[in-house]
């Protein structure tokens, strides 16, 4: 759960009892952090995407090279 910078204090609570309370009330493991500590996780997360991305074009970009030069290969040696 992402809590405003502010309100983080409070959507905690006292020795963690805000949000033991919430997560024995839904059964579901809550995780409460800051806007500004989401915000610098998502900045990472979209770096980290970019990145894979990134990759994956230039994978496809050799691998079409790849192909490319497999058939002026084949080419050159159907002509002899």
């Amino acid at each position: 759960m992402v809590a405003a910078d502010s309100q983080l204090s409070l959507a905690i609570g006292k020795n963690g009892q805000n949000v033991r309370l919430a997560a024995r009330l839904t059964g579901w493991k809550i995780d409460i952090i800051s806007a500004t500590e989401y915000e610098k996780e998502k900045v990472e997360r979209d770096k980290e995407i970019k990145a894979a991305l990134a990759e994956e074009a230039e994978a496809q970009r050799l691998q079409e090279e790849a192909r490319q030069a497999a058939r002026a290969e084949e080419a050159t040696n159907g002509s002899e």
